[in-house]
């Protein structure tokens, strides 16, 4: 997300043309501005070292990163082992379950939004099943941990249809 939203500003500034990936992003990450945005760590760094300081800025201050939280790890193992999802993509879904913010008080965000659609074909085929892998291992877990649950997993332009105005 984060990646497209800057290639889509890069274009506007040398007056080419967004593609939709590029206007969803680039929605989803200034629209609206009570919504809460997380992103990985990885996905920030990654921004730092491409982009022009002030936009730099601007993404720090309308995204949060998400920090890794305990067993947010053993869940990546899982969903890459039980259920094929390539690396990178359990990197994110386990982050998006066991992640935080800088103050550790965020555990789990409501939706996980992806240009990816093999890692949403995929998640959906599985989510009954990932769903039961993730509260057998909770169950046994110590508060907040218990309470760590499955994003929904949505295309970017669908952010807004489900989100709760």
């Amino acid at each position: 997300m984060v990646r497209r939203a800057l290639e889509g500003w890069f274009n506007l500034s040398a007056g080419a043309r967004l593609t939709d990936e590029q206007q969803s992003a680039i929605q989803v990450i200034m629209e609206p501005p009570e919504m809460r945005r997380f992103t990985s760590v990885k996905a920030l760094n990654l921004a730092r070292r491409v982009a022009p300081p002030v936009l730099y800025e601007f993404l720090v201050r309308c995204i949060t990163p998400l920090r890794l939280a305990r067993y947010q790890r053993r869940w990546a193992r899982r969903l890459q082992q039980w259920f094929g999802f390539e690396r990178e993509d359990a990197y994110q879904l386990s982050l998006a379950s066991f992640g935080c913010d800088e103050a550790g008080s965020f555990l789990s965000v409501d939706l996980f939004a992806t240009f990816d659609l093999h890692l949403i074909q995929r998640f959906q085929a599985h989510h009954t099943d990932i769903a039961r892998a993730l509260r057998r291992m909770t169950c046994q877990l110590a508060l907040p941990y218990r309470d760590a649950e499955l994003p929904q997993v949505v295309m970017p332009h669908d952010v807004f249809s489900r989100f709760d105005r």
